[in-house]
């Protein structure tokens, strides 16, 4: 579904009637109290890339942003003096980041 400002909203993706004028039924659109009826019946295709696109998107949405698991296992190990640290990694990591935040400052 299409929102005043002309963008997809994610509450509507794939729940939308296709209708189809070339199958020689008669279809009516439907209609709500603030669309006004028409006796024009409009169709829309969708590509596999869209197909697969809304999937990715409903597969995506299904995943939590946060492995709590995870993060509580890490917790434990570390308070456990069971989880392995690299400082030299970490000290590594810490100046790319530092470099890659000051490259991106002189842009």
């Amino acid at each position: 579904m299409v929102d005043s400002t002309g963008s997809v909203t994610k509450a509507n993706i794939g729940t939308q009637q296709r209708l189809n004028r070339s199958e020689g039924n008669n279809f009516s659109a439907p209609t709500s109290t603030t669309e006004a009826s028409s006796s024009t019946v409009d169709s829309v295709a969708l590509t596999q890339e869209a197909h697969d696109a809304i999937k990715a998107a409903e597969l995506f949405n299904e995943v939590p942003a946060v492995d709590e698991k995870k993060i509580a296992d890490i917790k434990k190990a570390l308070s456990e003096g069971n989880y392995p640290l690299d400082s030299q990694r970490t000290a590594e990591n810490m100046m790319a980041l530092e470099n890659l935040l000051t490259s991106s400052n002189k842009n």
